[in-house]
């Protein structure tokens, strides 16, 4: 029986080290400031209306599911964004509230409570005549997967669990 491969191994643990486990995620309990902090930062950036900083959320190949079964990308969600921006004419309340972070198959799953509360004006005449003004009212539950990228942490899937939204305190369909 050859002792070269046992040496060989030997050898190349000498030179680069043993191997070593990933360092684990943080407890999820810790997370949840962080989280809430990119939170804060991404609601400052959509009320200032910077499509850019709201971006700086998601990682590029991000994936935002508004309606079940209907994903977008974020070229898509950036186009979403960009196009209901130009409506808002005031931010009434906007807060994001991470509800707390459990793990599931190993990756942090934060649960998010998002109000929200605009004043609009309707350029399109979805919600009757055209350039009226509304308040929009909506609040929604989501979850979002989040991954530890160069940058820091980032949102690389994010599906609503439920919303309500009214206009001017009747209940309308949300869009996506």
């Amino acid at each position: 029986m050859s002792r070269t491969p046992w040496l060989l191994s030997v050898a190349f643990v000498a030179l680069v080290g043993p191997a070593r486990a990933a360092d684990p995620l943080p407890p999820t309990a810790n997370l949840t400031p962080i989280f809430q902090q990119e939170h804060d930062r991404q609601v400052r950036a959509f009320n200032h209306k910077d499509l850019t900083g709201f971006l700086q959320h998601y990682t590029r190949d991000a994936h935002i599911e508004l309606q079940p079964g209907k994903p977008m990308d974020l070229a898509g969600w950036r186009s979403f964004i960009a196009g209901i921006l130009p409506d808002i004419t005031g931010v009434v309340v906007h807060r994001h509230t991470v509800d707390h972070v459990d793990l599931r198959n190993g990756a942090p799953i934060a649960h998010i409570v998002e109000q929200e509360k605009y004043r609009i004006q309707d350029r399109e005449g979805q919600f009757g005549k055209k350039g009226a003004r509304h308040v929009l009212a909506a609040d929604s539950t989501y979850e979002e997967t989040w991954v530890h990228t160069p940058a820091g942490w980032r949102v690389q899937r994010m599906k609503i669990v439920s919303e309500t939204m009214h206009i001017d305190g009747k209940t309308v369909s949300p869009p996506g």
